[in-house]
Formats: C-alpha cells, structure tokens, sequence
C-alpha cells in the first residue's frame, strides 16, 4: 500500500520544528480517537483482541470444499488485494491468505483471514482451516519452509497490518504463523523467552533460506499508524529449530529504509538480491513518495572473530554478512512501484511483473504510468530481460505471440508465483478505466482484479492462458476517500500556508497541471499536440529517479506516449 502526504509549510526550525511535530501528533492521535468514536469503533487494540479471542473460539474443519456461488459455474476467492500468494513445489499447491476488500454495500474496509488452497492440476480451489488462525491481516509476507523437526512443509506468515473499517485506526503486527501442511494446522510461533524481535510493520519482505541452517529473513518495511511514519532496512533472521530472532549486522554498503522492494534467493542460497522499493520521505514542502531503482546482493563473507568469542552467540552473529550495490546487464526495468516478483527454483530465474510509475505535478496530483510488462532476471548472470511476447525471440524456433489481447491488463501488487516451471498471476489493483468501469458509471477509480492467468515459462511463445477471466464483481474504490466537514476546513487553513514554490525540494522543476482534453479531440490528436508536456513532464519525473545518462530520448518519447494516452482515457474515455 502507498501512502502519499500532503504538502504542508514548515515554518518552525529545530527545537520548535520537534515541538510543532509533537503538537501535531497529539493534534492528530485526538483527532482519529473522536473519529473511531463518531463512527461507533472500538479502539483498535481493543478489536484485536476481541478477534484473537473470536479465532481461539472457532472450530475449522481442515478442509472444506468449496461451492460454487451466486450462480457461477465454479467457486472462485472474492475480489482482495495486499494478500499472499505462495507456491508449494512439493505439493503442487498455491497458498492464498489474508487481504483487504471493500464492501460494496457500505464503502467500508474489510481485512481477511480466509486461508485458500489453488490445485492447478485440479482447477480447484480448497478453503483451509484447521486450529486457531492468525487475526485478519494485509501487506503480510509469507514463505514456505522446512523446519528441521521433522514435521514437514510448513507455511510461515509474519507482520501485516489491520485496519479498522473506516480506516481512521491501524494495527501493525509483530507476530509469526506457522501452517503445517501434512496436518493441516495453524499455530503461532513463540519466540525464545528473551529473544529480540523486529518491531511491528508491514510491507516488509521475507524469504527461507537453507544454508547454513532453516531460518527466515526479513528485511525492511515500514510503520505507519496515519500520524507517523517509519521506514526500515535492518535484517533480521529467525531460527526455525531453535525459535530465536537475530537481528544481522551488515557491512558494506546497505540499502536505504525502503518497504515494497524484490528480494530473491541467490542460487544455492549463497545470498538475497534486493531490488528497488519505496519509501516517504519529508521534505519543506511536505510528505514526497521515492521510488528506488537500486539493487543489492547480499553474501556471506566469513566468520566475524569477536562475534565468535561470545559462547552465547547464534549462528548468524557468527556470520558476517556485506550488501553489494551491483547493476545488473540487459534491458532492466524503468523506475516503478507496485511490482510484484517469484522466483523459478528450477531455473534460479526470477520474474517480474506490473507497477506503476508516477508523473509529479505541481498541484500535487499525479498522473500514473501503469505496466503489463514481464521481466526477467538471471540472477547467475545478473542480467535482465523483458519477455517481449510481440518479438521473434522469445521461443528457439522463432515463433511469436503478436496478438496484444492476450497480455494481462496492467496492474500493481499482484500475485506471482512459479510452479513446475508455470508462472501464475493472480489478481492486483488496476487504476484508471476500461470498458467495465465505463459500463459500471465508476469513472476514474482503483479497480480489484480477481482474475487467474498462467505461462509456461520453457515455451513462452504459446503466451499467456486465461484460467479465470475477470469478473464484474470484482471491486471498485475511490482514490480519494470523503472527508468530514472538520477535515475539510483544517485542509482550507493548511493550503493558505502552502509554498508557492515553483520548483521541487530536489532542485528539479515542478510540472504544471496536464492540458485539458478538447471536445471531440481523438486521442491521436491529444497525444500530439500535448508531447512537448509530456516529454518535460515524463522526464522530470523519471529523472528524479535515475541517472540523467539513462534517461534517454526514446524512453521519454515511449512513456510521454503513454501517459498522454492515459491520461485522455481517464478524463475523456476512448
């Protein structure tokens, strides 16, 4: 999820720039009290343990198999988003947990706990339960892993966040699951008594790694309770036989706080690779979104003598690890956010897929770039390649997919998963319109997809198969939620201390609003008479993330093309 702040005028310096921020935190902790109360809510902390105290009291069987509903032809999730999708190699399987939707009746939010099994083999989807599951969550991470007790796979979810219906109160999780697979069992992890943990969040990622022992590996994330805000880059691991945290102690040089990043297992789990992320960050003019565009590996480098003098330290304080700023070969991504990615065991190939890449104006506003693309990146050669299915090289004997109307429409924080050398894309949020959302009146608004499509990855040529195709009920909601009369009045007195700056904190030029569609215009001729604006504004923008070296005239021209395209679409429809 991203989360983007308003601009406000910082008058106050040192000491009264901390007073003035302490001011406004309790401003801002009063406010959303008497709003959680306006809406009829309990405190926040109070619902979770009314949940955890509901979930202790519910009986699951371990498998119950699903039924079709409201006159559909097969069972199939209800539109989420910010859920986990995890393969299981062993067991053909992909794990679906968790997730937020809106209710279509109300608006309002609700976070899941429902915990689905998808059988390829079958086509068939399985609702699991078994024991006490975790509470309602989203933007959690979960992997699979063997533990070295001898119970077999086990499915591990740590962190994620609850929020209450109207989104005025948040809850960040610091717990860990674990999900038995032969006995179909949730239970909650405890941590050795005194070990140190990583402090709530969510937005983090986690991956299992075997070498030199089972233990899972967290890095980043970040805290937001809707007053504040935290980004981290610290690692931590945690010891699946002996149940203690650790928090690694890098060397080298180490990622910026980020959440929202890629983080694939190097080939026999000799390191991570992390790439790229997001973050906020605070500048004169208020609250900024970054976009990172880095990447790093992470390799095991040797033993560290002082750690290894202490009798009580664990493994991981034994090893010393150093991050590795690398750039990799080939045709790598343009910066963006939103990006979902899943390794290949097979192959040690990782795949990339979506986001969404923002142009900056100058009111504010932003105008979205969104993608369908497929990348990928051997993480061996370190080097990238976007699977171009309209191109002669994606299969060895030539063939190609040109028909464009088979690609996925584009989306962020989808699923993706590989198994048995298929990659499946599950759901995601679209952001703009297409023919549904006209038919539906919903104009310009984030749609969740819930839609199943796969690709054989050895023959890419045959392109991508559609399981499930979208459905019209998958859910649609404002960018922007309504505010209350108060909030309304407190923005007015906000925006008369706005800046009139008109160039950014970075030194970079703000970009104007976007021309106006014309009555009748086509968007041909739109895309034309506007490219002059959408090459500054297209590369403004992407200079702020990337190397002005790399920002050249073709790849300013291909995405002024299409943000000017966007743009028409979301203002004067096709």
């Amino acid at each position: 999820r991203l989360k983007m702040g308003k601009n406000k005028k910082d008058k106050k310096k040192g000491h009264g720039a901390e007073k003035t921020a302490a001011k406004t935190e309790r401003k801002a902790a009063k406010k959303a009290s008497k709003a959680a109360k306006t809406a009829g809510e309990d405190d926040v902390a109070a619902v979770i343990a009314q949940l955890e105290a509901e979930e202790a009291a519910k009986w699951r069987p371990l498998m119950e198999l699903t039924e079709p509903a409201n006159g559909d032809s097969e069972f199939r999730p209800s539109p989420r988003s910010n859920f986990s999708w995890t393969a299981n190699s062993r067991r053909s399987e992909i794990y679906l947990f968790g997730g937020e939707q809106r209710l279509p009746e109300t608006g309002r939010l609700k976070v899941l706990n429902e915990h689905l099994v998808y059988r390829p083999v079958e086509n068939r989807w399985i609702r699991l339960g078994g024991g006490t599951l975790p509470t309602p969550r989203c933007a959690h991470q979960a992997t699979m892993a063997k533990p070295p007790s001898g119970s077999g796979d086990h499915l591990f979810v740590f962190g994620g966040e609850f929020a209450t219906p109207t989104e005025s109160q948040f809850h960040h999780y610091d717990d860990i699951w674990s999900w038995t697979v032969k006995s179909r069992q949730w239970r909650k992890v405890t941590p050795a008594s005194g070990s140190p943990a990583p402090c709530p969040r969510s937005g983090h990622r986690m991956l299992a790694l075997k070498r030199p022992h089972v233990r899972l590996l967290v890095f980043g994330g970040f805290h937001d309770n809707g007053r504040t805000f935290r980004y981290f880059n610290d690692l931590w691991s945690f010891d699946l036989d002996t149940r203690v945290w650790t928090e690694i102690r890098t060397t080298g040089s180490q990622p910026s706080p980020r959440s929202a990043c890629l983080l694939f297992p190097l080939p026999d789990d000799s390191g991570i690779c992390l790439v790229g992320g997001y973050a906020k960050r605070t500048e004169k003019r208020g609250e900024k979104g970054l976009v990172h565009t880095d990447c790093f590996t992470l390799s095991l480098v040797g033993r560290s003598s002082a750690a290894a003098a202490s009798a009580a330290a664990t493994d991981d304080q034994l090893q010393q690890f150093a991050w590795q700023p690398v750039k990799f070969s080939g045709q790598r991504p343009t910066p963006r956010c939103g990006v979902t990615g899943a390794v290949n065991p097979s192959t040690g190939r990782a795949y990339t897929f979506g986001g969404v890449f923002d142009i900056e104006q100058a009111d504010d506003g932003l105008t979205g770039v969104m993608f369908n693309e497929l990348y990928q990146l051997d993480l061996v050669k370190q080097r990238w390649r976007l699977i171009d299915f309209g191109s002669n090289d994606i299969a060895a004997g030539g063939a190609a997919v040109s028909a464009a109307s088979i690609l996925p429409l584009e989306r962020i924080n989808a699923g993706l998963a590989v198994l048995d050398d298929r990659l499946y894309l599950y759901g995601g949020i679209y952001e703009g319109d297409d023919e549904q959302q006209a038919a539906a009146g919903v104009g310009e608004r984030s749609r969740i997809l819930d839609d199943l499509q796969s690709l054989e990855l050895k023959h890419l040529s045959q392109g991508w198969s559609m399981i499930l195709p979208p459905t019209a009920a998958a859910g649609y909601q404002s960018d922007e939620s309504e505010s209350s009369d108060e909030d309304a009045g407190e923005e007015e007195a906000e925006d008369e201390d706005k800046e009139e700056a008109t160039e950014a904190d970075d030194g970079h030029e703000a970009t104007p609003p976007p021309p106006p569609v014309v009555a009748g215009e086509s968007v041909e001729s739109y895309s034309t008479r506007t490219d002059s604006y959408w090459s500054r504004a297209v590369g403004n923008s992407l200079r702020r993330c990337w190397p002005a070296s790399d920002v050249t005239e073709s790849l300013v021209a291909k995405y002024a093309k299409r943000a000017a395209r966007d743009f028409y679409r979301q203002t004067a429809g096709d």
